[in-house]
């Protein structure tokens, strides 16, 4: 089947070692979506043979991967020696990264990035900078954060960014400056509240993003009171008024915590 193109739910668990290896030789796939059942006794030695096929498959498009757990295995650590072509890599929320993986910087075709990360670090944010035509990034983040995820034009500004949506224990740990994103036109961000939230509950320096047209805040608030959730939103609604255009703003309050990721 050398010419197959599309190839979707992929099962790691059902399939043979030597079905995973022969997944390499369909070097004219465009589309693989990779599944893996109940948890198996050889699961590592899986990973380690599909990380190998998928490093040979230079022509991929579009990679979809529900697996179950940490997947930072999932590809070679070391860059290719040909490039690459992922335009979308989408992750469903039974898997995660450690942290963000420096492979990913190498995907300069990438124009769609869904994936949840145990912790997000400066370093990682300058990785995802750095892509020039990702237009569309949607990430949760596992760990509560306790520092400051500053977005800065250093390495790189998110260039082509157009969307981003992010799952984050607080949205005051949020710090875009000046220079950064500047195409992004809608900003998602879903949280619960908690005790930071008290004194402000925006994300510094909205006002930088200067093509921004719309802010959509979820925020569960499970044992809120009415006067935190009216100053949760009264902070918001202050960032963006600093904002030269007045983007729309939509904030939505559950009774229950929002819950973004599998126990």
């Amino acid at each position: 089947m050398k010419s197959l193109r599309h190839l979707c739910a992929f099962d790691l668990a059902v399939n043979t070692m030597d079905n995973i290896k022969n997944i390499g030789e369909l070097t004219n796939l465009r589309y693989l979506f990779i599944s893996c059942g109940p948890h198996l006794d050889d699961t590592e030695r899986r990973m380690d043979v599909l990380r190998s096929s998928l490093g040979k498959l230079r022509n991929l498009e579009d990679l979809i991967v529900s697996m179950r757990g940490c997947i930072d295995g999932l590809m070679p650590l070391s860059p290719p020696p040909t490039p690459y072509q992922l335009e979308r890599f989408v992750m469903f929320r039974n898997c995660w990264f450690s942290r963000i993986p420096s492979w990913i910087g190498e995907l300069r075709n990438l124009g769609e990035l869904r994936l949840q990360v145990c912790e997000l670090l400066n370093d990682g944010v300058g990785i995802l900078s750095e892509l020039p035509v990702l237009v569309h990034l949607d990430m949760d983040i596992r760990r509560a954060v306790d520092k400051m995820i500053v977005i800065c034009a250093g390495r790189g500004t998110f260039p082509a960014l157009k969307r981003l949506s992010l799952q984050i224990s607080s949205m005051t740990y949020l710090d875009f400056q000046a220079g950064v994103m500047p195409k992004l036109q809608r900003l998602e961000v879903m949280h619960n509240m908690n005790g930071s939230d008290q004194n402000g509950a925006s994300p510094a320096g909205i006002e930088h993003l200067l093509a921004l047209e719309e802010l959509s805040a979820a925020i569960g608030c499970e044992g809120a009171t009415e006067p935190t959730k009216r100053s949760t939103e009264s902070a918001l609604r202050s960032a963006i008024n600093m904002h030269p255009s007045h983007p729309r703003v939509t904030i939505r309050f559950f009774r229950r915590n929002l819950k973004f990721f599998p126990e």
